[in-house]
């Protein structure tokens, strides 16, 4: 079911949200991080071997037999601290583990990545004391960047301050698990990529059976952009019912890179001279991933429409005013009012506009930060609208082909247990037009949508959450614990 808001009368919330996007996007670049996969897709030898490997991955029977006669009952999971929070009402652990990623792949894995890490929030309840009746958790993947890794742990945070136990696995390539190598969050190849969706759906494989087997339930997966897909392919593997909640994922990764806000990011020409320079691509991998990248029966056109804004223009059937739409995020009101949002992101870290320079009681942007904003949207339009060669195109293919061949859903098997999702209707990162809708391939899923871009989403829901859209509620209620005719959680405190 997919449930949205109308559009509003005046003020183009799609656009608002696709501009605010592309402005994170380049006030990023101005940062001069590196860009993502700027040591191109990674050694043609190791991109062959995880392609016909990559299927064993994906096979719910295969993971369940491989993990459980390595390991049985017997988890390699060890618990490094214990304490408890500054205002006593959370215990926290944290943890690690040899990921058997690593052990099914050896060799392909950097040193530093090859150790899983994770923190745990239990909230200090009865329930939780008491080994017979654990707590519920939620198992978080991280989005894209360090930083995402700190706002997952705020929310992860405050879920267990409503009793609902949190657990946040770190995502290879990032810290403590970055290669000494690699410059900040960036990933230097686009193998890395895959070797972070394989090390995760095995470790949450083996995090939540270890939850499991201790107690805790009951169990959901959760992640937000990156995460979303990552705990989208974890789930599909896990193949037991529990809950999913993906939020500001679709369909596949492929769109994400190669056609939103997020492919000005890649170093497209260092990928064009790997291509042009080693024919083990076009000889040994091509013919791989030609025709088993996206599933044929989930091609769709180019010109496919996106199905989120066909039901919030009221098409299909979609009721285009539903009553729980009171207290969405559109009642910001105005761009200006997400413009003033944006300002306030700058005292969180982020470095957005020049209010950073300002008092931090002052978060009015100016004229100034405005005409950037203008001016920086100008620039990247002129540089997005650049005619495409016959050898863009054809990098472009390749890249589309290797990323649906590891991330498209269809080449999982669906989820098994509830699903629940948050998508933002003008999101400039994970475009959904040209795609197999993620509402048909898994029919069941239940879809919020906001007004609103990608970036401010995860800002205004995890970082300042507003009701109905706060994602604790969205998660509590996948869990069956939140009461929506008192619009309470409800929990065994």
């Amino acid at each position: 079911t997919i449930r949205t808001p109308p559009l509003p009368a005046t003020g183009d919330w799609e656009m608002a949200g696709k501009r605010m996007d592309k402005i994170y996007r380049q006030v990023i670049k101005m940062t001069r991080l590196p860009k993502i996969f700027s040591n191109g897709l990674g050694s043609p030898q190791l991109l062959e071997r995880l392609v016909n490997n990559f299927p064993y991955f994906r096979d719910p029977d295969f993971v369940r037999k491989s993990l459980l006669d390595k390991y049985g009952r017997h988890h390699p999971i060890q618990i490094n601290r214990k304490y408890v929070s500054d205002d006593k009402k959370l215990n926290v652990l944290e943890g690690s583990f040899q990921s058997p990623f690593d052990e099914m792949m050896p060799g392909c894995m950097p040193v530093e990545t090859r150790t899983a890490h994770f923190t745990m929030w239990l909230p200090r309840t009865a329930a939780s004391r008491d080994p017979a009746c654990q707590p519920p958790v939620v198992l978080h993947l991280a989005g894209t960047g360090d930083y995402s890794v700190t706002l997952q742990q705020l929310h992860a945070q405050r879920l267990a301050y409503l009793g609902v136990g949190s657990l946040l696995l770190v995502n290879p390539f990032y810290k403590p698990r970055r290669p000494a190598s690699q410059k900040y969050s960036s990933l230097p190849h686009l193998s890395d990529l895959f070797l972070m969706g394989g090390s995760l759906i095995l470790e949450c494989w083996l995090l939540l059976r270890w939850l499991e087997d201790r107690g805790y339930s009951p169990l959901a997966l959760h992640g937000v952009s990156l995460g979303g897909f990552m705990a989208s392919l974890a789930a599909s593997v896990y193949n037991r019912p529990l809950p999913l909640v993906p939020c500001l994922s679709w369909t596949s990764s492929s769109p994400c890179y190669v056609r939103g806000s997020l492919s000005d990011s890649l170093d497209w020409e260092v990928i064009r001279q790997q291509l042009a320079g080693d024919a083990a691509f076009r000889e040994r991998i091509w013919p791989l991933i030609r025709d088993s990248g996206c599933p044929p029966r989930y091609r769709v056109p180019a010109t496919f429409a996106d199905p989120l804004q066909a039901a919030a223009k009221g098409d299909n059937g979609v009721d285009p005013n539903p009553a729980w739409l009171t207290d969405s995020i559109r009642s910001l009101g105005s761009l200006e009012r997400l413009r003033s949002v944006y300002t306030s992101i700058s005292d969180y870290g982020v470095g957005l506009f020049a209010s950073g320079q300002r008092s931090r009681d002052d978060q009015t942007p100016t004229q100034d930060d405005i005409q950037m904003m203008n001016a920086m949207e100008n620039k990247h339009r002129q540089q997005r609208h650049q005619p495409d060669t016959a050898e863009e195109k054809d990098v472009r293919e390749f890249v589309t082909c290797l990323l649906d061949y590891f991330t498209h859903m269809g080449n999982f098997e669906p989820p098994v247990g509830p699903i629940y999702s948050l998508q933002a209707l003008g999101d400039g990162y994970i475009p959904r037009d040209g795609v197999f809708p993620l509402t048909e391939l898994w029919p069941d899923m239940h879809c919020r949508v906001v007004n609103g871009g990608h970036v401010n989403t995860i800002f205004m829901n995890l970082y300042f959450p507003t009701k109905p859209h706060d994602l604790r509620n969205i998660v509590l209620e996948s869990m069956g614990l939140f009461d929506s005719a008192l619009n309470k959680p409800r929990l065994r405190l």
